[in-house]
């Protein structure tokens, strides 16, 4: 069930991916996205694989509980007291874990772009030395040893908590071993507490260890769901996109398109805009685009291919307005 579940959000999460504007989805930055869809998701997959043996766990340790209640309720009521402590220590420990998983997880997204860079960017990166070692010695290794920095003191603070959630364990066994005089257990009381406080062991730890990797999959799931919040929903009665004819021009009039920037704070800006500008296209002429790094060329052919919509001005097809409800088969032209 699992499964079906992770198959169903990839499959939704990428329909949401390829219905969404191009502008909109440029601002959501393709490393972001490729974490999100390869990293988050399969953590949730990882813990719903796992899912399974936690439940038989937890369901060990609540009938081994139940019997030894049956067996002695004050040995019961020690053990209880012992566990309750092991597992408000573990979820002390899960807060801290939430908060160092969240930063590794941004500092993942970091690290993406930095490989994006060195793949994609192969061959400006070997044009450019010193931009090279930059990207290399600075962005992507202070990264990468970011997220190693996170999880050593993650691993360090979990070890210390296992090793005292390991020495409460075989207190409570000293407890119930020094106290038998005191309570008044009978020595197969005693005995039988003992055996299933170590028959136990093993399932009780693995139930513990679902707590941070529950917190893992929630963290994922919460960035999986502001994806989703933030792309349009998709809908399979959508129709099928048809090209319509193109007998005499396409028109671009008094376009312009402004880009969407953010500042340091946090807060939209306006950034390069492009336009106004007035433009046709006549069918079956040859047009060159020409201009500096940075002037617009792109933005322009976008705007004519009808994946920006403008920001002021229209586009005309032989005439007629490219709108919102007919650009879809405006687009199947190109």
């Amino acid at each position: 069930a699992g499964q079906k579940i992770i198959a169903h959000l990839r499959r939704d999460v990428a329909a949401r991916v390829l219905a969404t504007p191009i502008d909109a989805l440029e601002r959501h930055k393709p490393h972001r996205l490729l974490a999100i869809l390869n990293g988050d998701i399969a953590t949730v997959s990882a813990f719903t694989f796992n899912f399974s043996g936690y439940a038989v766990s937890f369901a060990t340790v609540m009938a081994s509980l139940l019997y030894l209640l049956f067996l002695s309720p004050v040995a019961f009521m020690i053990v209880v007291a012992s566990f309750t402590t092991g597992t408000l220590l573990t979820l002390w420990r899960r807060r801290t874990w939430r908060q160092d998983y969240r930063e590794v997880r941004a500092t993942e997204d970091t690290l993406q772009k930095q490989y994006r860079t060195i793949t994609e960017g192969a061959r400006e990166l070997q044009l450019n030395h010193d931009r090279r070692i930059d990207v290399h010695k600075t962005l992507l290794t202070g990264a990468a040893d970011r997220i190693a920095d996170l999880k050593i003191v993650a691993m360090r603070r979990f070890w210390i908590f296992d090793s005292v959630s390991e020495a409460i364990f075989f207190l409570t066994v000293a407890v119930l071993l020094a106290t038998r005089n005191w309570t008044g257990l009978s020595a197969a009381a005693v005995s039988g507490a003992v055996l299933v406080l170590l028959y136990v062991r093993g399932p009780l730890e693995q139930t513990l260890q679902a707590i941070p990797a529950m917190t893992s999959a929630e963290v994922s799931m919460q960035r999986v769901a502001e994806l989703t919040n933030a792309l349009p929903s998709t809908s399979a009665a959508d129709e099928v996109p048809v090209a319509p004819p193109f007998d005499r021009t396409i028109t671009l009039k008094d376009v312009s398109y402004t880009f969407q920037a953010v500042d340091h704070a946090g807060q939209a800006t306006s950034g390069f805009t492009l336009g106004p500008l007035t433009l046709t296209v006549r069918r079956g002429e040859i047009l060159f685009i020409v201009g500096e790094n940075g002037s617009g060329k792109t933005t322009l052919v976008k705007l004519l291919l009808g994946v920006y919509t403008p920001s002021a001005g229209a586009v005309y097809h032989d005439g007629h307005v490219v709108t919102a409800d007919n650009v879809r088969n405006y687009r199947q032209l190109f």
